[in-house]
Order: C-alpha cells, then structure tokens, then sequence
C-alpha cells in the first residue's frame, strides 16, 4: 500500500505521494487564475478534464481538474460523491501514479492532490509534473499523415514501442481506465507514456486489460487519417504488444 502525506485546511485536503513531498503545495498551486496572474501558464488543453500547463522556476507541471462525463456530468460536471478521503479521485490516481512510479513504468511523476469537500460532494484538482516535449501519439501520428519529418520507420518504431510499453503496464496487472490515443504520449527521443491515470487500477485481469486494448482500436478508428495509418500500425502495436517487452 502506497503512504500519502495529507493537510487538512477546514474541508480542504492537500496531498501529497511521499517522493514529491518537499514541494511547496499551497492552494495557489491549484487556482489557474492565480497562476496566469503571476505569469506561470504556458498553455491549456481541453477534454473532460480541465489542464493547465505550468512551469513553476525550473520546472514544468500540469494542473489538471476533475469532470465527470457521460451521463453524469448533465447533473453535476465537477462534483463527486464524498465516501471519504482515501475514496477521492485524487488519492486514489495518486496512489496507482506513485506505485508505477516506483516501478520504473513511464507514468507522470506524481506531485500533489487537493480535495475540497462541501458537505456530501467534493471537487477535485491533481498536480503531475509534465513530460517535456511531449504530444500524443495521435499528434505524432498525425503529423506524419500531413508530411512532417517522421520517415516509415519511425512510426512504424513508435506503433512497436507502444505495444511493448502498454504490455509492460499489463504484465504487472495496472489497467488504464481511458486508453485512447489522446493518452498515449510520444517525447522527443519517441519513448512513449500513458497519462491521465484517474480510476486506473491495479490487479486488473486479462479479460479488463483486452477490452482496454478494444477501447484504444476504436479510438483509432474515429478519425478517418488514423484510421487509415493504423491499418498498417496497428498489426505492429499488436505483434510487440504479444511479444511483451
């Protein structure tokens, strides 16, 4: 079981994994107007999840609020039942982020988690640190499609090394809630990481890892140039992906 460092302030709860526990986590941390204030954004993305991109000194972070989706969310977008602490979204993506972590797996390097309880619900913010020069594989792939540098055999490396590193998460039994090809990101030397680990879960079966494989095809398939470049990518993804790594 992974230890997490927590603060309470009233109904506020900041925590912390302890490898990242000497950072200074105040709620400014986790207030994205505060931050563009002091100049401290460099960017945002947008998808069920809100996320700022920071750089705090030397180093770059990302701040990411939690929504809920589907049907869910046309009640509340941001408010989850409150069953307690250690039931939070961010202690528990923090918990599976610090154990795979530890574990050497390509996985954000987890920083700090902030609960704001409000009576039966609570919202909720994470703080991971950001992997520079990072896009997603449907970027990467993407770029490739509309003539950027990336030759055959990059991206045919980049379909192998995807299979290969999904296959190590799988070996140890971890489970991506979401795997799509938004959350799988390609850096600038082509390793590859899975990220955006809330409801992850560790000690998953073959039969939950398979239908995550499924889920990460027809992601794929939704975009018509993806499509057409995984009909060849996706036999390789497979074929190192049964390999392992």
């Amino acid at each position: 079981m992974v230890h997490l460092d927590v603060r309470a302030q009233g109904a506020t709860y900041f925590i912390s994994p302890p490898i990242t526990s000497s950072h200074e986590v105040s709620s400014n941390l986790f207030n994205p107007q505060w931050l563009e204030a002091q100049g401290l954004i460099e960017g945002t993305a947008q998808g069920r999840a809100a996320a700022w991109f920071i750089r705090l000194k030397d180093e770059q972070l990302v701040l990411r609020h939690y929504r809920r989706g589907g049907l869910p969310a046309r009640f509340s977008n941001d408010r989850f039942l409150w069953i307690g602490l250690r039931r939070s979204r961010p202690w528990r993506e923090l918990s599976v982020l610090s154990r795979l972590h530890a574990l050497g797996l390509p996985v954000p390097v987890p920083i700090a988690g902030r609960v704001q309880k409000k009576t039966v619900s609570y919202t909720a913010d994470i703080i991971t640190r950001r992997i520079p020069g990072a896009r997603s594989l449907a970027d990467f792939m993407l770029a490739s499609y509309f003539g950027d540098t990336h030759d055959q055999n990059a991206r045919d490396e980049v379909w192998r090394e995807t299979g290969r590193v999904i296959r190590a998460f799988h070996a140890i039994g971890a489970h991506h809630a979401d795997l799509n090809v938004r959350n799988i990101l390609v850096d600038e030397q082509r390793k590859v990481w899975l990220i955006d680990w809330d409801r992850g879960r560790l000690n998953a079966d073959a039969a939950i890892q398979n239908r995550s494989m499924a889920r990460l095809r027809r992601s794929l398939s939704r975009e018509a140039e993806l499509e057409t470049m995984a009909r060849q990518g996706w036999p390789l993804l497979m074929s190192a992906y049964s390999r392992g790594p």
